[in-house]
């Protein structure tokens, strides 16, 4: 999944420079600044936060070092084209179609019986699906957010 990753950001940034576009923006993941799913509480965490991949599950260190890459693009061609990634947490909005979406699946194991993984004092990240696409918009507009990683939690949530 890592290799895989990688590589199709690789695919991304070199089609990116090559067919003129002159702004990425790239959904990561709140997953990239923490250590382990959830995040602990009482973490400071802001837009120069990274997570200690050696932690970290399969999915969370694809999005670690995809995002990783794109940052490490970015210095190589800063001149040629702007650069932003938002890092939304678990995205609470409207589903479409079935509800095996991985964050539905989390926030379904949320509301009921405490999973193994949310049994210690922790927090898990929200982000409003709505908040999430107008981010998406602004960043598109503004001149004001390149080189930035973009942090749209709405809520922080205790499992305890």
């Amino acid at each position: 999944m890592i290799k895989v990753t990688v590589e199709g950001m690789k695919s991304i940034t070199t089609a990116a420079v090559r067919q003129g576009v002159k702004k990425l923006i790239y959904t990561s993941s709140a997953v990239t600044q923490v250590d382990e799913f959830p995040g602990v509480k009482g973490d400071k965490i802001d837009e120069n936060t990274w997570g200690n991949v050696d932690k970290m599950d399969g999915y969370s260190k694809s999005k670690f070092y995809a995002e990783k890459e794109l940052w490490k693009f970015y210095e190589e061609n800063k001149n040629k084209i702007e650069v932003t990634t938002i890092l939304p947490g678990l995205i609470a909005g409207p589903v479409l179609g079935g509800d095996n979406l991985s964050t539905m699946k989390v926030f379904k194991e949320f509301v009921a019986e405490t999973p193994g993984y949310l049994e210690e004092d922790s927090v898990i990240t929200f982000t409003g699906l709505q908040d999430l696409a107008g981010l998406h918009v602004k960043t598109l507009e503004s001149g004001k957010v390149n080189g930035r990683r973009l942090i749209p939690n709405i809520e922080n949530i205790s499992t305890r």
